[in-house]
């Protein structure tokens, strides 16, 4: 077992390199109980835009760590995430969000899945969704991260919200 630093000292407070208000309260509920403050990148004026640029769902998580954490000066936690449908190579991958255009809504990315699946049958409709998440120090270093999978099956129809 390794020995704390003497100069480290746990953070009280984390950003989370998101403006999503859902993930966000979803996390706080989490880690609140622990003692720890929790703020989205809407609650920071000076806040930067990271561009997810990363080779896959981790490597996103980590730039939007280390790259806010280094300019606000504060302990981040990034995160990203999106559905894989190995029929379609691993598409949408880390294009889910803006899978069907730049600006896209979950309802035309969705349609545009279901269109593409329209041939694929049985197991051909199994998908899985990826989670990763970053932690990252004011200095860029990523101490902890963690990738999480979910498998299900896409449907041939939009159900639910």
């Amino acid at each position: 077992m390794m020995e704390p630093q003497a100069d480290y000292a746990p953070p009280q407070h984390l950003i989370l390199g998101t403006h999503n208000a859902k993930k966000c309260q979803e996390l706080r509920l989490l880690l609140e109980p622990l003692g720890l403050r929790l703020s989205m990148l809407a609650d920071i004026s000076h806040a930067i835009e990271v561009e997810e640029t990363g080779a896959d769902f981790i490597d996103n998580a980590r730039l939007k760590a280390s790259e806010q954490a280094m300019h606000l000066n504060q302990w981040t936690v990034g995160e990203d995430s999106g559905l894989c449908v190995p029929f379609l190579d691993g598409a949408p991958g880390v294009f889910s969000a803006r899978y069907s255009a730049p600006n896209a809504t979950d309802e035309r990315n969705n349609a545009k899945l279901l269109q593409e699946m329209l041939n694929a049958k049985g197991d051909q409709r199994r998908a899985y969704y990826v989670s990763t998440i970053a932690l990252s120090n004011p200095q860029g270093q990523i101490l902890l991260e963690a990738e999480g999978r979910c498998w299900g099956r896409i449907l041939r129809e939009p159900r639910g919200e």
